[in-house]
């Protein structure tokens, strides 16, 4: 059996694994980790972190959407999103350990 260029980058190519590099939250696990923070209600299009920050809040959705962009903060101001997390997905990079400046907005 031959492995197609498909499947070669499928394997390569992490965003390619959406379910791994996106995960979603079972409500049983919503429910447990809710204790550790507060519900808010977010006004749609605002900013929750910049990129280039160094501490972001670790969000969870419980309704609606929360869209990832790289955006070049420069004279062309470009945007390319990234992902769009659903309910039962969360927001976070590697900052929330390492506290280096954040690769997205």
């Amino acid at each position: 059996m031959t492995t197609s260029l498909h499947d070669i980058l499928s394997n390569a190519d992490p965003y390619a694994r959406t379910a791994q590099v996106f995960p979603m939250l079972e409500p049983g696990m919503v429910e447990r980790i809710g204790h550790y923070g507060n519900i808010e209600d977010i006004d749609a299009g605002a900013a929750l972190f910049v990129k280039g920050g160094r501490s972001a809040d670790f969000f969870v959705v419980l309704d609606g959407e929360i869209g990832i962009y790289k955006i070049e903060h420069n004279h062309t101001n470009s945007e390319q999103l990234v992902t769009v997390h659903r309910s039962g997905q969360f927001t976070g990079e590697l900052n929330h350990l390492s506290e280096r400046a954040l690769l997205v907005d």
